[in-house]
């Protein structure tokens, strides 16, 4: 069997199911990246808290340059770890695409093949089978397909 070149068979129903699993991938994303973004926020205002809180600095403005600088470097940080979660997004939705339009095929192309044989078949052409790739999905009806194909056939060419 040859191996298919195109992966897009079916687009409607493959991008039915793209666009469930896109939406799926940036619900979770949101909420871990909510998350993420929260505890790491609130660490940057704990920990500026407790150095300069406890640093048992004297002088007032001493203390104050020390959290204006650890704000600055925390901030910068916090700038880093949002790009890092916003490219973690992006690269988990385009592979989670690549995924779902790659396993999608897997159906659609069955889906596709069955539904031409029963065109053939309404057609009056007793003589078609339907031969599915090594792993595709609902093999087991093509299966049943043939084998009804088949019976329609051999009664057809019994008087």
């Amino acid at each position: 069997m040859k191996k298919r070149k195109r992966y897009l068979i079916d687009r409607t129903m493959q991008f039915f199911f793209l666009r469930f699993v896109i939406l799926y991938v940036i619900i979770i994303c949101a909420f871990f990246g909510y998350i993420a973004v929260r505890v790491n926020f609130y660490s940057t205002d704990f920990v500026v808290s407790t150095i300069t809180s406890g640093s048992g600095l004297e002088e007032a403005s001493m203390d104050s340059e020390l959290a204006h600088n650890l704000r600055q470097i925390l901030a910068a940080r916090d700038k880093e770890f949002l790009s890092i979660i916003i490219v973690s997004i992006l690269v988990i939705i385009l592979g989670g695409s690549f995924l779902t339009v790659l396993f999608s095929n897997r159906v659609a192309g069955p889906v596709f093949r069955i539904g031409n044989a029963l065109k053939q078949i309404t057609e009056g052409d007793y003589s078609v089978r339907v031969q599915l790739r090594k792993g595709d999905q609902l093999k087991s009806l093509a299966e049943d397909l043939n084998e009804f194909v088949a019976k329609l056939e051999n009664e057809r060419k019994q008087p």
